[in-house]
């Protein structure tokens, strides 16, 4: 993230967050009543008591059949929040206070967007108002930078895609809902953060009840860009994770046109869609065992997982997981059954599961079975199938896709040697074929995936019992052609053990072992753009996205597990290796949140560019200006003072200068200092337009004005300027900027080359400056040593 986008950011927001040092995920087992409490993760009696209330009154809640019990439940659980909010407004700090005179400051900019005839503001003008607030009053308003996109920006804020017009109470109160919730944030609050959030969003809803009825809260829903049918069905066919995860939260003694959603409920799905890019699953039932090199299938909103290896022995089991009630149960199966195996491959065609080789801990498989997963009476049987035509030989480690209703078979070991040879299973002939395929073949390999992308197969990865692969191959079905692909970004290791999921256009790749170790990673492949993206699930890359996937439950390095993409853009991993154990836990990738936090985050960088480009060297806007000889340089006393204390100490301290308009600036030239005033503005500069004389003088402006981010990268650009010729002008400069990566660049390059240097007349310079004389000294008689 640029320099100046921090400042920005810290200029809206002041107050520096901590780090997470909560302990969130116990925190919110606490508050749905699935923990005891007692943990000490409550920063403040009132908020230890509303969770505590709220245990309660959930519980009461589920528990009801009666409608009006409910209602009334609700409304109290709506009610303890509402005193919450008006306690701790009363407690914020003075500079957490949102005044008189900023409200009337507020109505004044709401009033100039109202349009002519009606008695509140189009959603639409919010962006505008708050535009004319902060223009005029230099965000005044404590508010988090991330509360205001939510409120005003055009695609990322939720009031926008509100369909009634706004009265200034209900933006007031939002706004003082939002400032609340940043004082909490500046806590280290983060969950209370954004349950504060969810309590305003509803709040501009409904002020009343604590709970909509079905019809209401689809609409409602719509303003976070959920489409939701207005019915009960509707509701659970969106939210059933939830639902199912908190029995009792809907009953069926209840009509379903009568039932309610209550804000409760609304929060936690405010929560999870907004923190949980990845969560771990806790489903009921009996579980499966730990296991690796497994298959898991979806069938009918049902994942099947069969087989695989528990560190001792192959396995035959099959289990479910319903995803609608979030249950394991086992499968009683009937027929000609297969034997136990690892490392099979698997494919559904319709209700059939097919199921191809493996090993069964002593032997190589070449056999063909598949499960009927909707026989007579709702009994599940399998069925050795007899093929017609030459079978593939027994292999495991392989893949296996349906396309057409035929199975293509690729790659796979046999103890021996891997292979490279499509081979095809038709299902309605009941034959295999080899086929006469063209192009460039890739090279054999196991334990790589292929992923169906329309009529095409892509093949990334494996081992080739040599070495771990990371090309990527595309296989035409219908030309039975082969090309391999040329793609752009930061491609993944080479891999094996790893997965590959099909969502939209792109293949998601989690985890897999490349040679040295087990892998968390994920990677995303585009179709379109035929580029790897690296998206950022661990939290370490720009502002927003660490702060959204921080509190995300990220799967252990693993290899050999399974993954499972469903209709609703969800990836189910189960189970795996470790390196030191065998799983069997269950995680959720939500590929659509995933994809959300990339969307805002470029909408969120393209408004703080558009802020930076409209404020720098704008006469109209400006408040003070630079003269450097003839030419001017117009720019903003606050924005400056929040990207460097020593502007800060400049404008705001009791000196001459505070009152000042006008700055002369000497000593440097108009374009250096006009860059310099370019980079503190938008955190970008063209380096490769620069001379080394510019660089020096921007170096020195950084250092002067401590802007650490651009010190930095002018340090490394003047690095590429060091040579026997240069270098000694070079060490003193670095010297008197106190530019120390420059200065042991310099420093290092003197010593290895000092035979040379020290016969050179600008090495007499150095004479001149006795403390540099003297560190060279020390490190030619450490150099010898």
């Amino acid at each position: 993230m640029s320099a100046a986008t921090k400042g920005l950011i810290e200029f809206v927001n002041p107050y520096k967050l901590p780090k997470f040092v909560k302990q969130v995920h116990l925190q919110m087992r606490e508050i749905e009543g699935r923990q005891p409490f007692g943990q000490g993760l409550y920063h403040c009696n009132f908020y230890e008591n509303l969770i505590k209330r709220l245990t309660e009154t959930r519980q009461q809640y589920r528990q009801s059949k009666e409608i009006e019990t409910r209602k009334q439940l609700a409304q109290q659980e709506y009610q303890a929040w509402t005193n919450y909010i008006k306690e701790r407004c009363l407690e914020l700090p003075q500079q957490h206070q949102v005044t008189g005179k900023q409200l009337n400051e507020l109505r004044r900019s709401y009033e100039v967007f109202i349009a002519k005839g009606e008695n509140g503001l189009r959603p639409s003008e919010l962006l505008n108002v708050f535009n004319d607030y902060t223009r005029v009053n230099q965000f005044t308003i404590p508010l988090d930078n991330w509360c205001v996109l939510q409120m005003v920006h055009y695609s990322m804020g939720y009031p926008m895609n509100m369909n009634r017009l706004l009265t200034f109470e209900e933006i007031a109160t939002l706004v003082q809902t939002k400032v609340l919730a940043t004082y909490e944030r500046s806590l280290g609050q983060d969950l209370l953060f954004r349950e504060i959030c969810s309590y305003g969003y509803w709040n501009l809803f409904d002020q009343s009840k604590g709970s909509m009825n079905i019809k209401d809260f689809s609409n409602f829903i719509k303003i976070f860009k959920y489409n939701v049918e207005p019915t009960l069905g509707g509701i659970l066919k969106e939210f059933g994770f939830a639902a199912n995860l908190f029995q009792g939260e809907f009953v069926k003694e209840i009509d379903p046109k009568e039932d309610i959603v209550r804000f409760d409920f609304f929060r936690y799905l405010f929560l999870e869609r907004n923190l949980m890019i990845w969560r771990k699953i806790d489903p009921q039932g009996k579980q499966p065992g730990d296991r690796a090199a497994h298959s898991c299938d979806l069938i009918m909103g049902k994942l099947y997982i069969f087989g695989g290896w528990n560190g001792m022995n192959a396995l035959a089991d099959i289990h479910i997981y319903d995803l609608n009630s979030n249950q394991w149960s086992e499968l009683q199966t009937n027929g000609e059954l297969p034997s136990y195996r690892n490392n099979h491959t698997t494919a559904v065609c319709q209700t059939k599961l097919y199921v191809h080789g493996g090993h069964n801990g002593n032997t190589w498989l070449d056999d063909l079975y598949y499960l009927e997963t909707n026989g007579q009476h709702g009994q599940a049987s399998w069925y050795k199938v007899h093929p017609q035509g030459q079978i593939p030989t027994a292999r495991a480690c392989h893949s296996l896709n349906i396309v057409s209703k035929k199975l293509y078979l690729f790659g796979g070991y046999d103890g021996q040697e891997c292979f490279n040879e499509i081979e095809i299973y038709d299902i309605q002939e009941n034959r295999w074929i080899q086929p006469t395929v063209s192009g460039t073949i890739p090279t054999a390999r196991n334990a790589h995936t292929m992923t169906r992308y329309k009529e095409n197969l892509y093949l990334f990865g494996g081992h080739s019992g040599a070495q771990h692969l990371q090309d990527l191959h595309v296989f035409n079905t219908y030309k039975l052609e082969w090309t391999q692909v040329i793609t752009k970004g930061t491609l993944p290791k080479g891999l094996r053990g790893h997965t590959a999921n099909l969502i939209q256009n792109n293949i998601y790749v989690f985890g897999g072992y490349d040679g040295s170790g087990r892998s968390n990673d994920l990677f995303i492949y585009n179709f379109l753009t035929q580029q790897w993206v690296i998206p950022n699930h661990h939290g370490t890359g720009t502002y927003l996205q660490m702060e959204e996937v921080a509190l995300s439950q990220i799967p252990q390095p693993r290899q050999r597990h399974s993954a499972t993409a469903t209709e609703n853009d969800l990836i189910y991993i189960f189970g795996g290796f470790d390196g030191n154990k065998w799983l069997n836990d269950l995680y959720v990738l939500d590929v659509g949140l995933l994809e959300n936090r990339t969307i805002q985050e470029e909408n969120y960088q393209r408004v703080i560019s558009n802020i930076h480009k409209s404020l720098f060297n704008n006469k109209e806007l400006s408040d003070i200006v630079f003269e450097i000889g003839n030419q001017k340089i117009y720019a903003h006393k606050i924005y400056l003072a929040a990207q460097s204390l020593q502007f800060k100490a400049l404008f705001f301290s009791d000196t001459k200068e505070s009152d000042q308009q006008t700055f002369i600036i000497e000593n440097y030239s108009y374009k250096s200092f006009y860059i310099f005033l370019l980079f503190v503005y938008t955190g970008f500069i063209n380096v490769a337009e620069l001379d080394i004389e510019s660089m020096g003088e921007i170096l020195s402006l950084a250092d002067q004005y401590l802007i650490d981010g651009l010190k930095n990268l002018m340090q490394k650009s003047i690095k590429k300027y060091i040579s026997n010729e240069t270098v000694c002008d070079l060490l003193i400069f670095a010297q008197k900027c106190s530019a120390h990566s420059l200065k042991n660049a310099c420093m290092n390059h003197l010593l290895k080359n000092i035979n040379i240097i020290s016969e050179s007349p600008k090495y007499e310079k150095l004479e001149l400056q006795p403390s540099l004389l003297t560190e060279i000294t020390r490190a030619l008689l450490q150099h010898k040593e």
